[in-house]
């Protein structure tokens, strides 16, 4: 599917879900429709964008949590 990085192992290191990646790579297809290469690239930074996203969230939480534990 995908020709010039390696995505799938993006998306599997990131963990990312079936239903964000569609989100997202139908953003990205959006603006780059004609450049593959460029489509790949993005798709790929917007991935890792939207685990780090996730992991700040998880982790804000987390330490708010232990602060009403005190």
């Amino acid at each position: 599917m995908f020709t010039y990085f390696d995505v799938e192992k993006v998306v599997k290191s990131t963990g990312i879900n079936a239903a964000d990646f569609d989100r997202l790579a139908k953003a990205v297809r959006q603006e780059f429709p004609d450049d593959e290469m460029m489509f790949e690239l993005h798709l790929m930074r917007a991935i890792k964008a939207e685990s780090k996203t996730d992991s700040l969230q998880a982790s804000t939480m987390a330490y708010k949590a232990s602060l009403s534990r005190r």
